[in-house]
This record gives C-alpha cells, structure tokens and sequence, in this order.
C-alpha cells in the first residue's frame, strides 16, 4: 500500500521487477531470497549493492534454479551459482542450461536463431561456437542442446565460455567449451543443473550411466575467446552416418503399446511454437507463461502460434488475462503414447480477470501443424471464476502425425465475434501447443481377404474345359417300369406349412 501510494499505481504497473532492500539488524546470517516465476527478491543489507546476488535473485524470478558441479552453488561458470561480495563484479551471466532457458538467444529475428537441438540419430555434428556476448554479430551458434535418448527431460547443454563482453569476467571455465546437465524438463523448466565438463582443445566428454546413450563431446580447437570448433556424435567415431546404439529390434509399426510417458514441450523454432515427442501427455511448461509484453510477465518466445497471431500487451501479469499453461493428456487415463483415434482432453489453466465473467475462451486442432487449418473443439466457454483457473475440452484426434492445439482467450468485446482462433485485443492471448501422434495402424501386413462362403455343391476350381465334342448318346436303353414306390410310408403332418 505504501508504494502503491508513492508511486500512484500498482507495483507491477510500476516496474517488472522489485528489490526490497533491508537495513542491517535482521535476525540470521542470510544473504537474499527471491519469489521463483515471480517480481520480488529480497537483500540482507550490503548485498543490495552486489550484482552477483542481484543477478542470482532475478535469475529466480525468472524461473532458474541452483547451478552445481560437485554439489549445490559451486558451478562458478554462470551467477545461478555462489554470489561474490564486490560491488563491480564479478562480470558473467548465466551457464548453458540457465541461457538455454531465457530464449534470449533462440529467436529468429533481426540476429536469427543461435541455437541448435541435436538429437540421437542426427548423425555427426560438427559446429563452430561463438560465446553469448557475439550472438549479436557471429554467423556461429552459441548454444546446442543434445536431447537425451531416454526422453526423460535430463537433456545436456553446450557451450563455448568465451571470456569477452557481458561474460568477461566468468569466474570458473573461461574461454572452455562447458557441457551443463538439467534434472529434468528439457532446459525449459525450474530444474538444477549440473556442470559435467569444462574442456579445452582436444578435450574429449563421453557419456555414463547419467545419459541415455553413448554420446562423445569433443573439441577439435580453440580461437582464444573468439570460436571453439567442436564435434559431438553418438557411437564409436564421427562418420557421416555413426553406428547407433544396439536398441533392441524395432517392431514392424508403431502401435498403441509404445508408453514414451508423459512429455514436456520445448520451443520449436521452425514452428513457432512448443511441441512435444511421443507420450501420453504433452505439458507446455513455462513456455508460454504471460502474454505478449505485459508489465510483469513477458513471453517467451511470443506469441507461441503457428501463424503469428498477435497478442495485447495492455495489463500487468496476474492482475489481467493471460494463458500460462497448455496441457494434453489422454481423456481415460492411458499410459499409451498419443494415436490418432484416441479421445484426448486440452486444458488451459488462464488467469481471468475480476470475477472471470468478462472473459472467454476457444479452443482449436489442426491436423497438419505445418499447414494448419483450425477446427473449433465444442462452444466457447466462459471462465469459471477469477484468477487462476484451468478449462478444459475433450475431442478425437485425427490423422496426422504433427499436430497442434490452440488456446484463445478473449476479453470483453472481442468475444462478440463468431469463432475465431485469432483475435487481436489489448488482452487477449493465443497459444499453440504442437504434438506428435502415432498413427493407427495393425502391426504387421494385412491378411488377405476372407475365403467366400463355399457353394452347395462346390465345384473343382478352376472347371475344366468342355471337350471338343456333346457327350454320346447314353449306350443303354431306358428301363422298363418306372421307379418303385418308397418303401418308408409318408410322414403324417408336413414340417413345415405349405407356401403359396
């Protein structure tokens, strides 16, 4: 209420984030805290004035866990580690997983897309990276991300550590290529991570039992703090095409037995939008929390939609509409990745202004998310209540094997119009979620037709052929007296009564 009355509006009106800074004479030995995904951090004294606790506080805020590398804080590559008690440094930002995480760096644009995914099966890989404080002017990639075979979310993120710019004063790795592990969520979620490895030239990363495959990180060569050249590669060597890891025999075609489990998106660049591998559920994570340029709560990536439909940017986060999550799941329950024919359910969970009656909301599929058509699922719907609420609608997913779900929600008069999977108000917010689906098809070929039903008197096949000439004249006369009466008298009522 104070600052509401200094400053005349509401904090989050005011700026997108706030530091409380507290005198000396509170009680423990803290240093700062912070709210994860959210605007206020807060400083024990003196430590108002380090950049390091300030970047490590804002960096919850953002949604970043802890760093390690033998145990929690001590990954000094990046600030989500230890916080340094100087007042003009240390000079560095954040590892690879925490970068990753921003976005700031996978967004085609006026600099393009700097990052790369690289995934088992992909081949040899064999790059020049450019640290994060050139991606402004470097043809080079600055992040790459390897997707863990296991499809469990504990992916690897690497980066060359250039000591140079926003970065020049890393404290731990400087001018080395880093290899970072999350827990889980892709890099796009909440998650601690692990520093695994800080190599030099001709240094050489191999995998254990902490990844799903046999995955080789090395680096060929390092141009100072300008470019480090590395190859990455599953398998034995880097060939064109390296041998891939014994899986056992793969079945004749996907069925509805595969269980990849439940999956959590990451932005796709080449969509526009987050999307899922093969599962059972499709969680759209922190990627499309906010809406649009909103005070408080920016998007990532915005505006998440195939076809660049354009969200308002009026409002403050969690005061005003927005849609935070998107999630698929199988409508009964089932462990089984999605296939099409199965019944799914999409839920939205949307923050709805005042008491919810003003706004509303529309959901959408498309069967081909690279060429979508948008198909309205059921009625609009209105919310629930305020605040935080999830809505839901339940439809049958059709052929296609990339497929996508869409979230409008509308305010007000925007809502007036017939469906439309986008609009464009000062608060409205649409978000597209890309899915994989299975295909519904027998396991195996398909049989050959049934046998028809055999005739009365079932013939050879094929007949043969009539001969040349009519059968002869039969050779002996035709007997004498006709057929003797039946010996067995007639049965005494007919079995069954006369036709007409």
């Amino acid at each position: 209420n104070k600052i509401k009355a200094a400053f005349g509006s509401d904090m989050q009106e005011v700026a997108d984030y706030w530091m409380y800074c507290l005198p000396p004479g509170t009680s423990g030995s803290w240093i700062a805290y912070a709210y994860i995904n959210s605007y206020i951090s807060v400083y024990n004294n003196q430590w108002c004035n380090y950049p390091s606790g300030q970047m490590h506080e804002i960096g919850h805020n953002l949604g970043y866990a802890h760093s390690g590398e033998s145990q929690t804080y001590d990954d000094q590559s990046g600030m989500m580690g230890y916080s340094y008690s100087q007042d003009e440094g240390p000079v560095m930002c954040f590892n690879a997983a925490k970068s990753w995480q921003t976005g700031w760096y996978g967004v085609s644009g006026e600099y393009g897309d700097k990052t790369l995914e690289y995934s088992f099966g992909d081949g040899c890989l064999e790059k020049t990276l450019s640290g994060i404080a050139d991606y402004e002017i470097t043809p080079n990639k600055v992040l790459i991300k390897i997707v863990n075979p296991s499809n469990n979310g504990a992916d690897l993120f690497v980066a060359f550590n250039a000591k140079k710019g926003i970065n020049s004063g890393t404290v731990e790795a400087g001018n080395q290529v880093t290899v970072v592990q999350v827990g889980s969520g892709g890099g796009n979620v909440y998650s601690e991570s692990t520093l695994l490895a800080k190599l030099s030239a001709e240094g050489i990363y191999t995998t254990g039992s902490n990844f799903g495959g046999d995955l080789t990180v090395e680096v060929v060569g390092i141009s100072g703090n300008d470019s480090a050249d590395v190859k990455i590669y599953f398998g034995s060597e880097c060939t064109v095409t390296p041998p891939p890891v014994p899986t056992p025999p793969p079945t004749p075609m996907p069925t509805k037995e595969g269980q990849s489990g439940p999956q959590m998106a990451s932005y796709n660049a080449l969509l526009g939008a987050p999307k899922c591998s093969f599962g059972s559920t499709c969680d759209s994570g922190v990627t499309l929390n906010g809406r649009g340029t909103m005070s408080g709560g920016n998007e990532p990536n915005q505006s998440n939609t195939l076809n660049s439909c354009t969200d308002g940017n009026s409002g403050s986060y969690h005061g005003d509409e927005s849609i935070d999550k998107i999630v698929v799941s199988q409508a009964s329950g089932s462990p089984n990745d999605f296939t099409e024919g199965d019944v799914v359910t999409i839920s939205a969970t949307v923050w709805c202004w005042s008491s919810g009656t003003s706004d509303f909301i529309d959901f959408y599929y498309a069967s081909d998310a690279s060429n979508p058509v948008w198909e309205q699922i059921g009625d609009r719907q209105t919310c629930p209540g305020g605040g935080l609420q999830t809505v839901s609608a339940t439809y049958t997913l059709p052929a296609g094997s990339i497929q996508a779900v869409r979230a409008n929600m509308m305010y007000g008069t925007d809502s007036t119009a017939g469906a439309a999977s986008c609009t464009s108000g000062s608060y409205d917010d649409t978000d597209d979620l890309v899915i994989t689906v299975k295909p519904n098809q027998p396991v195996g070929p398909p049989t050959a037709p049934p046998t028809a039903l055999p005739t009365t008197n079932p013939t050879q096949n094929p007949t043969p052929q009539p001969s040349n000439a009519p059968t002869p004249v039969p050779t002996n006369p035709p007997t004498s007296q006709p057929t003797p009466i039946p010996t067995a008298p007639p049965t005494q009522n007919p079995t069954a009564p006369p036709t007409k």
